[in-house]
């Protein structure tokens, strides 16, 4: 599955991070309604990722690493899932053994084809236009 719940929990996230400079985990949470456990390993994945930049302290929390005009959908779903593939057969590097230049397999293409679509939209969508 291409969206997964820590992807949706990471877009759901930077909602909240993007409405104060620094917000701290126990907010993002409960704004979010994300179980504090989650809101944690994501903000952390996040901040790996670059994009978010963690304070420490009483007074510390978690605030963007850049513009929200600058990231997409695809930037914060290739954290969490680096392949982003419909399928094992459109991973990048994996082989189609269905599928060959004598013989196409026309679930792989149309897979392909899909996927292609999807990435499209994905690298169209700024998360500035969702918040």
């Amino acid at each position: 599955m291409l969206i997964t719940k820590e992807c949706d929990y990471a877009i759901r996230i930077l909602r909240a991070v993007s409405k104060a400079k620094i917000t701290n985990v126990q907010d993002i949470s409960a704004s979010e309604h994300i179980p504090l456990q989650y809101t944690y390993k994501i903000c952390h994945k996040l901040s790996k990722g670059g994009i978010l930049k963690s304070h420490r302290g009483a007074d510390g929390g978690y605030e963007l690493q850049g513009s929200l005009d600058e990231l997409t959908l695809f930037d914060i779903f290739k954290i969490f899932d680096p392949e982003l593939s419909l399928s094992q057969c459109t991973c990048p590097g994996s082989i189609c053994v269905n599928n060959s230049s004598e013989h196409p397999c026309k679930v792989h293409v149309e897979l392909c084809r899909l996927q292609r679509l999807i990435n499209t939209e994905l690298n169209a969508k700024k998360l500035s236009e969702l918040f």
